[in-house]
């Protein structure tokens, strides 16, 4: 069962293409979008947050560089979805303000619109990328289900995001769970008393403990210590260059340090996932991010946990799944808000030129 193609007002009879752009701390990633999920074209470039004008000057640059490189589709062009970190004002299409960036109330929706003569959708980066998946990803149960008659849409999804930090996107009965100031900010739930400070400014959260940065340092401190003389040749001998990546290829390879550290990952990362079942008992729970990238050993470890904090539930690897989008759900879920977009979405989610 596929989602029907939606009809934009004023948007000629011909086959719609929207561009969604996945705006980062450091990069932009864009691609052009058939009605059917597949990518035309796609291109990236760094961004400059240090401004309003720097932000939107890059952003404008990798979308400049893709238009011209598909001509055709240009001139088929729907609407323009982002996705962007931090506050999202998602009616006006405004970016509020993020950590680490500079950029504050910036107009990115008008000035989409604007620039390209089309309609502009603008989306918090981790719902968007939860949009993605619900919408061009994992669309219907049979994809996890080999039993056709299970077949039903997506409508209750969690995507859980971990990377440097770690959030959920919530998908409820259709729609992006939004809250009052913005939902799913699951990496700031403290799980440990007088843990490691978060950002945030409590002490042992999800994210403190859990996100790609601690993984890395735990990974660090072991190689250090000579608790895993193999993360150390990974490394090069250098204790400061572990990452997640030698954690988890010391881990396959039998070292103990290195599985003991990949459990407690999975322990975390297992509590995320109940969490996220027992708020909002979705059809899915999809991880996606960087150190999701890490792939069938990472998701062992998780499955592993949750079967034993949650011993007579179902089989989680039928409903705890990576990314189908991968790198690219952040790009193709903003494309998403234009091409399969959200109940009401058209009318109060879009700017106009």
């Amino acid at each position: 069962m596929k989602n029907s193609h939606t009809t934009l007002p004023g948007l000629p009879g011909e086959t719609p293409i929207a561009l969604g752009i996945d705006i980062g701390g450091t990069k932009v990633a864009a691609v052009l979008v058939g009605p059917d999920g597949t990518v035309i074209a796609r291109e990236r470039g760094p961004v400059a947050p240090q401004s309003n004008q720097s932000a939107l000057d890059s952003i404008f640059a990798v979308a400049d560089r893709l238009l011209e490189s598909a001509p055709a589709a240009r001139a088929r062009l729907a609407g323009i979805g982002a996705g962007a970190p931090g506050g999202v004002d998602w009616r006006r299409g405004v970016l509020t303000g993020a950590t680490n960036l500079a950029w504050h109330d910036l107009p990115l929706g008008q000035a989409l619109s604007d620039r390209y003569g089309c309609y502009a959708a603008v989306e918090n980066d981790v719902n968007v990328a939860a949009w993605g998946e619900r919408s061009l990803g994992h669309i219907i149960m049979s994809t996890v289900t080999s039993n056709s008659a299970d077949a039903a849409p997506i409508d209750h999804l969690a995507f859980v995001t971990v990377g440097t930090g770690i959030g959920a996107g919530l998908i409820e009965d259709g729609r992006i769970v939004r809250g009052k100031r913005g939902a799913g900010e699951i990496g700031h739930i403290p799980l440990l008393d007088n843990g490691v400070l978060c950002k945030c400014g409590m002490s042992g959260c999800l994210e403190a403990v859990a996100a790609g940065p601690a993984f890395g340092a735990a990974g660090r401190d072991a190689a250090a210590r000579g608790e895993s003389p193999r993360l150390l040749e990974l490394a090069g001998g250098d204790p400061a260059a572990v990452s997640a990546v030698h954690i988890i290829a010391a881990a396959q390879e039998g070292d103990s340090a290195a599985q003991r550290l990949l459990g407690r990952e999975g322990h975390y990362l297992a509590l995320a996932a109940l969490i996220c079942w027992r708020m909002l008992d979705p059809q899915l729970i999809v991880f996606g991010g960087g150190l999701s990238e890490a792939g069938p050993p990472l998701f062992d470890a998780i499955w592993a946990n949750v079967r034993r904090l949650r011993p007579h539930g179902p089989d989680p690897a039928t409903y705890i799944l990576p990314s189908a989008l991968g790198p690219d759900a952040g790009a193709l879920g903003a494309a998403a808000l234009i091409l399969r977009p959200e109940p009401g979405f058209l009318a109060a989610g879009l700017v106009t030129h």
